[in-house]
């Protein structure tokens, strides 16, 4: 056990630049206080509903990619942590910055919606459902920030140099995005439009964080954590 703990802290030590990620709290905390002080009332926020809404089924057995939002989060921050700083840098401000602009937003112009069924069904997942929909209120969902996440990271994991010929785990990554997608609308946690809107958004995001915040200039080869594959180090 202290071998393994030895092994992760020297895997952190040589990582100093995953501090970054213990400013993510922050804006846990600040949607969990949004969260439960957006009034679901027309006349103090704004109601997201559009006709295409009424068209989606509800499928609680979505649910399960709904929750493992946070399990693909991990998996792709620790996978790009291992091997590159510049993947990892990109893939984490990627997250926080879409999270941050997205809660600027949500603070400034709050939404929220009335989708949600009053019968989540049985079994395991209706039990999910109904677990999410007990922590969190239908409120500050404009545009999705399960969706932009998914996608951001999806997209960044498609350029990661360590992922280079790994055109089935590229595959799986946007099917899972994708999925993650299909969940926020399936299980009535967001709007459709919502959905549009974090579509409409992630590209642009991107860029702004592969050309303006994080460009190729402000990383060197050296940056390359020790022991990563020498066909995965980070270059200029």
């Amino acid at each position: 056990m202290k071998a393994l703990i030895k092994k992760l802290i020297d895997f952190l030590k040589a990582r100093p630049y995953c501090l970054i990620l213990v400013i993510w709290p922050a804006q846990i905390i600040w949607y969990g206080v949004l969260n439960h002080l957006i009034v679901q009332d027309p006349a103090k926020s704004h109601l997201i509903h559009i006709p295409f809404d009424d068209k989606i089924p509800y499928i609680r057995q979505f649910s399960l990619f709904y929750i493992l939002w946070f399990v693909f989060i991990a998996a792709c921050l620790i996978y790009v942590l291992i091997y590159s700083k510049k993947d990892f840098l990109r893939c984490a401000v990627g997250c926080m910055f879409t999270l941050y602009v997205c809660m600027t937003f949500c603070t400034v112009f709050p939404t929220y919606h009335d989708l949600r069924v009053t019968d989540t069904g049985g079994g395991l997942t209706g039990l999910i459902v109904k677990m999410i929909y007990a922590a969190d209120e239908p409120t500050a969902i404009y545009p999705s920030m399960h969706v932009m996440v998914s996608y951001v990271l999806a997209i960044r994991m498609t350029f990661a140099e360590s992922m280079k010929g790994k055109i089935w785990w590229k595959a799986f990554i946007w099917f899972f995005a994708t999925m993650i997608t299909l969940s926020t609308m399936f299980i009535k946690q967001h709007s459709s439009a919502d959905v549009f809107l974090a579509l409409a958004l992630v590209i642009p995001f991107d860029l702004i964080v592969r050309f303006l915040i994080l460009p190729d200039r402000r990383f060197k080869e050296k940056d390359a954590p020790a022991g990563a594959a020498e066909n995965d180090t980070v270059s200029t």
